[in-house]
């Protein structure tokens, strides 16, 4: 089969979720022997070489596109926020998407298509590619029978609405993210109109499409992990706290305010001689200026995570908002890590409360999960083999391409 896959950003290195998701895709169908051809845009917040997706696939290119957050067309855009007239979308977006849409981008996926086209499938990696697609049927550049799937990473308008309830945040932010919120589902339900599949990472986001868009095909297919071997435990350091995620994701951010805000202190009272250690790239002011270099470190962006997770004692995961699965879990999981994060955190994810993981949404509970972990080693033993038994037998990328390459067959199969 040969398959167009259209990324919002180049997927390398693959230190986030999406990240990790959109690289795995690629190299698992690559692998899976189909010809896998990407065209990427290409973002000053992920700049990267193209290049180094040519071992994973068939063909890649890639455009610069200038996605960067600007206050004035924000403010446009907040009462009506559309894609270029090229692309011939006659629906509002909203900005959080509009601004990767590029006529750039769009012709040089159209070149794609003449050289080295016609394709069997277009697949559409979250959300914020989707426009190509649409606007690709649209303009007649592939033909009315090829299928484009949305391999969906989150329900967008699920994690604005969540952050629009934030307390922490501003009046006008919550009322910003509302509107955000209205935009981008308004443009999720018109797309479940036109798409001819939908694929999800969770159950959950498969049935809140399912819902909103009765007519369309959805499914599940859960990512995959690589398990790592077994992880020493000698070098780990007792009473010690970690959290691993971009800081520059919303969601990430808010969660790690919301701990050192509400849970943290309940913690160093109790236990003055507990470290918290926080890692994440594009780590924010606000978020650098809890380091005092004694009890909470925060480290930036860090190369090794398997090392970095190996070196403490739990992990957390503090989410309050965001959608889809926590690729970061899986991987912590994989890394033979015990944590502790919110029914948010794993949404999407079959861990048990006590079995997989422990589970806490109010500041109390979660900081008393976190000291009753710290305090018993022989819990954090038994959450970490369950996690990694729980990656073997139900996580791989594999699986994950055995599946999509289930839809992706039955999709371009006639049906009466």
């Amino acid at each position: 089969m040969k398959i167009l896959v259209i990324l919002p950003r180049i997927p390398v290195p693959a230190r986030d979720g999406g990240a990790i998701v959109m690289l795995e895709t690629v190299r698992a169908l690559h692998q899976a022997g189909h010809v896998v051809d990407v065209c990427a845009v290409n973002t000053p917040k992920h700049r990267a070489d193209p290049a180094v997706m040519a071992p994973l696939c068939s063909a890649v290119a890639a455009v610069d596109v200038d996605t960067s957050i600007r206050p004035f067309r924000m403010l446009r855009e907040f009462v009506a926020s559309r894609f270029p007239a090229s692309f011939r979308i006659d629906v509002q977006g909203s900005y959080w998407l509009t601004r990767f849409a590029s006529q750039a981008m769009l012709l040089r996926v159209e070149a794609m298509i003449q050289q080295r086209g016609p394709y069997d499938a277009v697949l559409c990696e979250s959300l914020f590619s989707a426009c190509y697609g649409e606007a690709l049927r649209l303009r007649g550049s592939i033909g009315p029978t090829v299928p484009i799937v949305l391999h969906a990473h989150n329900v967008e308008s699920r994690i604005q609405v969540r952050l629009a309830r934030d307390p922490s945040l501003s009046f006008v932010e919550r009322c910003y993210r509302r509107r955000l919120a209205e935009q981008t589902e308004a443009y999720e339900r018109h797309v479940l109109s036109w798409i001819s599949a939908v694929v999800t990472l969770s159950a959950v986001d498969a049935a809140h499409f399912a819902l909103a868009g009765p007519s369309t095909h959805v499914v599940a297919v859960a990512p995959g992990v690589r398990v790592r071997q077994q992880v020493s435990t000698v070098h780990r350091r007792p009473h010690t706290l970690w959290f691993l995620g971009s800081l520059d994701w919303t969601p990430n951010v808010d969660g790690v305010h919301w701990f050192m805000r509400y849970v943290w202190p309940t913690i160093h009272t109790q236990m003055p001689d507990v470290e918290v250690h926080i890692a994440g790239r594009s780590t924010p002011n606000a978020i650098a200026a809890y380091h005092d270099g004694i009890h909470v470190i925060v480290h930036g962006e860090i190369e090794d995570p398997t090392a970095f997770r190996s070196a403490y004692s739990v992990g957390i995961v503090p989410l309050l908002s965001g959608s889809g699965v926590r690729i970061k879990i899986l991987e912590a999981l994989a890394d033979h890590s015990a944590i502790v994060t919110t029914s948010t955190g794993c949404e999407g994810l079959p861990l048990d409360d006590g079995v997989h993981a422990l589970l806490a949404d109010e500041p109390n509970a979660f900081a008393r999960a976190c000291l009753d972990l710290l305090t018993d080693e022989t819990a954090q033993t038994h959450l970490r083999a369950a996690g990694v038994a729980l990656m073997r037998s139900q996580f791989s990328w594999e699986r994950s391409a055995d599946e999509l390459n289930t839809v992706l067959t039955y999709l371009t199969e006639p049906h009466d």
